[in-house]
């Protein structure tokens, strides 16, 4: 099935709709209902095609409205006959009182749309594009609107960046930025990255959109011998590996710590808590769900659904296993010193070099020695004393250490 698309009237906390197309009434605004839109009979062709065929409902001011179908079902084309997008073949389609074909412009006036395909140019810096869109709306103060949207959609660390610097996730963002900067009496909204009645239906938003929370259950196996990880049914009795079934309370962070990276704290006490994956900060148990470079590629094409299920269950599988063999699955990942250079040395490429300088400032204890190899005119050396107790030479104490160390060392325009 089409993921579900979503018409947001004024107010109203943006849910996720699952098996059935489905209306949800929110707070009212005023006391009263008005019909924001109408749509009578509405029709679209396409040659032979028929693709909306007499489509009639309302929508009343402060009610959201989701489109739930398979591909092709018609959800995007009757979201661009409401914006004006496309032209129907037949019924009409009023927005605020005002019929789509009749009075465009006013319609579009009230109207914030954010189209499956986000387009955006992608040469210029978050705060230019933002500031040209209200430009085109003429809203009225538009460096206070601005920040207020960049604030509301997490795009804090990312506004002096060049969009198409972005991952896919953060361009969603400015593409939602864009539709809400005018406060548009209308909210359409056609790319929808959903959890709730999905894959992990007790996982809900926070009203502010800033955060998941909820609780995650999930059975999955991993195959040691083939290092294959996979989530199944908790049915399913034709599996290869080691199983575990779990459930876990959590919160993520949509906007995290690092790069952006989602920030995820388990809500659980943890009796045979595996130390060197969690970061302790307030009490709260975050998760190192990967290593450094792993954040900042999964981030080049970041979406909720593939965080959850690549990154968070495995990584709440991995504690599962932990608590009963006290040992972590697979490779460790680790936000020190070491952690950072071994996983740089997997990295395909030298982009993030930058990103690992910084990280590794961070490390306050190793950075004067690692500031001297990397600033050297001469080549690291194998006998660099390794960052660790055991004061080894580096490369007999950690080798992938150390050849992250040296491909560092070249990316810095060193080797």
């Amino acid at each position: 099935t089409g993921r579900p698309r979503t018409v947001w009237v004024r107010c109203g906390r943006l849910e996720n709709i699952a098996n059935a197309l489905m209306l949800r009434r929110c707070r009212r605004m005023s006391g009263t209902w008005t019909k924001m839109i109408e749509i009578s009979n509405l029709t679209k062709r396409f040659g032979p095609v028929t693709a909306v065929d007499g489509v009639s409902f309302g929508v009343a001011g402060g009610e959201v409205l989701g489109f739930l179908g398979p591909n092709g079902a018609g959800k995007s084309t009757t979201m661009k006959m409401i914006t004006g997008f496309l032209v129907p073949d037949g019924g009409s389609v009023k927005v605020g009182g005002d019929d789509v074909t009749r009075a465009p412009i006013a319609v579009k006036r009230r109207i914030g749309y954010l189209p499956e395909h986000n387009p955006l140019y992608k040469e210029m810096f978050v705060k230019e594009y933002l500031a040209f869109t209200a430009g085109l709306h003429n809203v009225k103060n538009p460096v206070k609107k601005i920040a207020e949207m960049i604030d509301r959609t997490g795009l804090s660390s990312h506004a002096q960046k060049r969009i198409g610097e972005l991952s896919k996730g953060y361009r969603q963002r400015v593409g939602l930025a864009q539709a809400m900067l005018h406060d548009p009496q209308v909210l359409i909204n056609d790319d929808i990255q959903y959890i709730k009645g999905g894959t992990h239906p007790q996982l809900y938003f926070s009203d502010d959109m800033k955060f998941i929370k909820g609780k995650i259950g999930f059975t999955a196996v991993y195959d040691t011998e083939n290092n294959v990880f996979s989530i199944i049914n908790p049915n399913d009795n034709n599996f290869v590996g080691i199983k575990f079934t779990g459930e876990f309370d959590i919160e993520i962070e949509l906007e995290g710590f690092t790069s952006g990276f989602p920030k995820l704290v388990v809500l659980n006490d943890l009796p045979k808590k595996a130390e060197r994956h969690f970061y302790t900060d307030q009490d709260q148990l975050i998760g190192c769900v990967c290593g450094p470079v792993e954040e900042m590629e999964f981030m080049q094409s970041f979406n909720i659904k593939d965080y959850i299920e690549e990154k968070v269950v495995p990584f709440l599988y991995g504690q599962l296993f932990f608590n009963e063999y006290e040992k972590w699955p697979w490779e460790d990942y680790s936000h020190n010193t070491l952690g950072i250079l071994e996983s740089y040395a997997n990295s395909k490429n030298n982009q993030f070099s930058d990103e690992m300088i910084l990280r590794l400032k961070r490390q306050k204890k190793d950075w004067t020695t690692l500031e001297n190899i990397l600033l050297s005119k001469n080549n690291p050396k194998g006998h660099t004393t390794c960052f660790c107790n055991r004061k080894d030479h580096i490369r007999r104490c950690h080798p992938l250490a150390w050849e992250g160390l040296k491909k560092l060392y070249a990316d810095q325009g060193r080797g």
